[in-house]
């Protein structure tokens, strides 16, 4: 009797420890799985690439006003329009350059705007091949950048950048600037070492594009 009672006894101890043992396994497997699940969840998130806020250029501009405008002015082939390789200035970019037939000047442009193509900033110069005299490279800067800061946006005001132009061509080199409305422009330019005028450029920026790059910057 004895005996029977305590092999019932290992009998019913064995199955109790098999049954916690097997609720134990059941439990680890489901606490492996929802850390799994989790481990699998935060890796997706981290994967993900947040998209970059996207600069807004000078309101009521567009990139195509320059490339058509020079094309009919001077024949200037329109220049092509591309992806940016990075968002920081726009999300697209063109550029064209072009000789004037005379052999005396390089006429060239470079743009980047946002998404509705509103320009973000731009540099559009002149480089001299040694022909000209410098008067008569001033001449056609003046004319030249003076159509070109003319371009429309919303918030532009033709008369007082062209009189601005007009009156700070002869000082391109101390790189004077002025903002108009949304639109911060620039001269720049250099002397070549025997006194002739090497190029001239006009630049073109969103006044706010430095406090916008910051702000993406810092999100």
């Amino acid at each position: 009797m004895k005996t029977k009672n305590l092999i019932f006894s290992v009998l019913l101890m064995f199955v109790l420890l098999t049954g916690c043992s097997g609720e134990k396994t059941d439990s680890k497997s489901s606490i492996q799985s929802t850390s799994s699940s989790q481990s699998s969840a935060t890796s997706e998130s981290s994967s993900e690439t947040k998209e970059p806020k996207a600069t807004i250029g000078i309101l009521g501009s567009n990139i195509t006003d320059v490339r058509m405008g020079l094309n009919d002015v001077i024949g200037m082939p329109e220049g092509s329009i591309s992806p940016t390789k990075s968002s920081t200035n726009g999300a697209f970019m063109t550029s064209s350059t072009f000789d004037l037939p005379d052999g005396s000047l390089s006429l060239d442009y470079a743009l980047t705007c946002d998404a509705d193509y509103q320009i973000t900033t731009g540099i559009i110069g002149l480089t001299s091949y040694g022909v000209a005299s410098n008067e008569d490279i001033l001449n056609f800067a003046k004319n030249y950048l003076g159509y070109c800061i003319t371009l429309p946006y919303n918030s532009a005001d033709v008369d007082t950048a062209r009189q601005w132009l007009d009156d700070n061509i002869l000082n391109y080199a101390s790189q004077p600037k002025t903002t108009i409305g949304d639109a911060t422009f620039s001269l720049d330019g250099k002397l070549l070492d025997n006194g002739q005028i090497g190029y001239i450029s006009l630049g073109i920026r969103k006044n706010d594009l430095d406090e916008q790059i910051i702000a993406n910057m810092e999100e």
